[in-house]
């Protein structure tokens, strides 16, 4: 399975991030019995268990698409820039045209 994650670096001016905002991207692009199925637990990489949210995706049998979600999970400047995703299940059939991308692609201030 393809999935690419990317981080967006926080500047340290001082900037206390409350939530971290989470980009989930699929690009569907098969005709008929394909699938792409991706559910995981987003977190912030030294976070406590629990701190974080579920992403849950199933897409099947859909021809040239794209489904985005956003997803807010608590974001602490003093932890690690880093976004952790665990996999809890994913599927995938009908080639390389299939994907999913995960990112940080902004936050809320405190």
């Amino acid at each position: 399975h393809k999935i690419m994650i990317t981080k967006l670096k926080f500047k340290s001016s001082g900037i206390n991030a409350e939530y971290g905002i989470v980009q989930v991207l699929c690009n569907f692009w098969n005709t008929a019995n394909t699938h792409a199925y991706l559910n995981a637990y987003l977190q912030q990489e030294g976070s406590e268990e629990g701190e974080g949210a579920l992403t849950e995706n199933t897409h099947y049998d859909v021809y040239a698409n794209t489904f985005y979600n956003e997803v807010m999970i608590p974001w602490d400047t003093a932890l690690p820039n880093k976004l952790r995703v665990t996999v809890k299940s994913s599927y995938k059939t009908g080639g390389d045209k299939n994907w999913y991308r995960i990112r940080i692609v902004g936050y809320i201030l405190a």
